[in-house]
């Protein structure tokens, strides 16, 4: 895939894309999409990320979540799960991230006082209601 005039630094160039990855950053004759001297930005990356549009991450709804990030700007993220019921945890993690369509899954951010009882910071295992 070829991008051509792509604004990077006060630069114009093409940007050739090869599985996903970036081959060549220079002026090619080759056709492609014309980006019109757009800016190019990196992809964000989000480390910690409890769900947006009214979802939560451990809604299970971890392919919207993702979709909306990668609508917005994310390339990749960790969804993070909230302190609540273990089962409930573990059903959100029981997917194969492999098959979410959207922004890439890395893997999940978890907190909670279900790692460790002794590092559970500011979470209350006992006060915390199920949100779900």
């Amino acid at each position: 895939m070829i991008y051509k005039n792509a604004k990077i630094g006060d630069k114009i160039t093409d940007i050739a894309v090869k599985d996903r990855k970036i081959v060549s950053l220079e002026k090619t004759s080759d056709d492609g999409i014309d980006l019109g001297g757009n800016r190019i930005f990196p992809g964000l990356i989000d480390i910690d990320a409890h769900g947006c549009m009214g979802l939560e991450t451990n809604s299970g709804e971890i392919e919207k979540l993702s979709c909306y990030e990668a609508a917005h700007g994310t390339t990749s993220w960790l969804p993070t799960t909230a302190t609540v019921d273990f089962e409930i945890t573990k059903t959100a993690l029981d997917r194969d991230i492999k098959t979410i369509k959207g922004a890439n899954v890395l893997g999940f951010h978890i907190e909670g006082p279900y790692i460790s009882e002794s590092r559970k910071g500011a979470q209350d295992r006992n006060t915390y209601e199920n949100p779900i």
